[in-house]
């Protein structure tokens, strides 16, 4: 699976939005600050495996 780096954009509220695409899936979540990016990461990559997954699952 290609791997990219995340997306970071800071909102007005001060957090930040962090998106990662892998393989045309895209998983996004807030957090409240830079130290929490890399923990959440791993939770967005779980998500896009988990969306792939059902992909894959449902029939055509």
């Amino acid at each position: 699976m290609a791997s990219i780096s995340p997306d970071i954009t800071t909102q007005p509220d001060g957090t930040l939005r962090v998106c990662l695409t892998e393989s045309g899936i895209t998983a996004c979540c807030y957090v409240s600050s830079t130290h929490l990016v890399e923990s959440h990461l791993r939770q967005l990559r779980e998500s896009i495996f988990k969306q792939a997954l059902r992909a894959y699952e449902q029939p055509c």
